[in-house]
């Protein structure tokens, strides 16, 4: 068995039969066939089940599946290693970043990383949390900045900034403009915006005072939440790092009163998995980021 077989099996279960998969590898379908029962024979096993119409794996071939996913990722990564250590500090770190993260504290801290490291380059990946838990999950990205809550232990999680919810709006909807932050209350009042990942977290914060809110529109991402909010179609609610993101307006901000309503800024990778050097680098700058911040030496 070698390195060319578990491509050929690999190919031929992701593309659903041999004839898309000899397309895909640019070969013809008797040679790969050929290869194939070369290698069942090798293993001593039937890989597929040969008395059905569509690819289906036998429990050994679901097997070697698995292996051999895991065998070609290990090859990929230690080819990408040996072409850092050949580069030295240059590279490109796929990162994933959320929304409301990636115009605002992001660009502080990948500015600064990027003045130690000028050679680096960055892919960026945007998405929800959800959806960056699973990329960086399947090694589809290096590492993510995402928001909390959500729940990934079997990756790493390393905390970045705490923050809290606020409301943007129009000035009209705010009943009380001179206070300094905003109660659940005359949030309640308000015709709400808010992003989607919040709605269940909301709905329960507001239950749990016997509140009703309106959430007039409930969409997938925080800048459209702050652009209709200025746009007056009513009240944002948003972390606060996402109000730069504002355009000029008259609007006014104002924090969520309620220890319900926070969130955080959290970096995940994949623990004990390989990474590119430059990918470690940034990890390794900002875990500093956010010990520097802990003991309060920076703001």
């Amino acid at each position: 068995m070698d390195i060319r077989h578990l491509r050929y099996f690999i190919t031929i279960v992701n593309e659903g039969n041999i004839s898309n998969a000899a397309k895909a590898l640019n070969m013809s379908q008797p040679p790969l066939s050929t290869q194939i029962r070369l290698l069942e024979e090798e293993l001593g096993c039937a890989l597929f089940d040969r008395n059905t119409r569509h690819i289906q794996l036998t429990g050994a071939g679901e097997i070697l599946y698995e292996r051999a996913k895991t065998i070609l990722e290990l090859l990929s990564d230690t080819r990408t290693e040996l072409n850092d250590y050949k580069k030295g500090l240059s590279g490109t770190i796929r990162i994933g970043i959320v929304s409301s993260v990636g115009s605002t504290a992001f660009t502080r801290w990948i500015m600064e990383f990027h003045n130690q490291y000028p050679d680096i380059r960055y892919a960026l990946t945007e998405g929800n949390t959800y959806d960056l838990v699973g990329r960086t999950r399947s090694s589809q990205i290096d590492l993510a900045l995402v928001r909390t809550p959500f729940s990934a232990p079997d990756l790493a999680f390393v905390p970045l900034k705490e923050e809290k919810l606020v409301a943007i709006g129009q000035e009209g909807f705010f009943r009380d403009r001179s206070a300094q932050d905003i109660v659940l209350g005359d949030l309640a009042a308000a015709p709400l915006i808010i992003y989607r990942r919040w709605e269940t977290i909301l709905r329960s914060t507001f239950q749990a005072e016997a509140l009703s809110p309106d959430f007039i529109c409930i969409n997938d991402d925080a800048r459209t939440t702050v652009y209709l909010a200025g746009a007056g179609l009513g009240m944002g609610i948003v972390p606060a790092s996402v109000i730069p993101l504002a355009f000029p307006a008259p609007v006014m901000v104002k924090p969520v009163l309620s220890p319900a309503l926070t969130t955080g800024i959290s970096m995940i990778y994949r623990k004990e998995a390989y990474l590119p050097a430059v990918a470690r680098l940034l990890i390794d700058f900002l875990i500093r980021q956010s010990q520097t911040r802990s003991t309060g030496r920076s703001s």
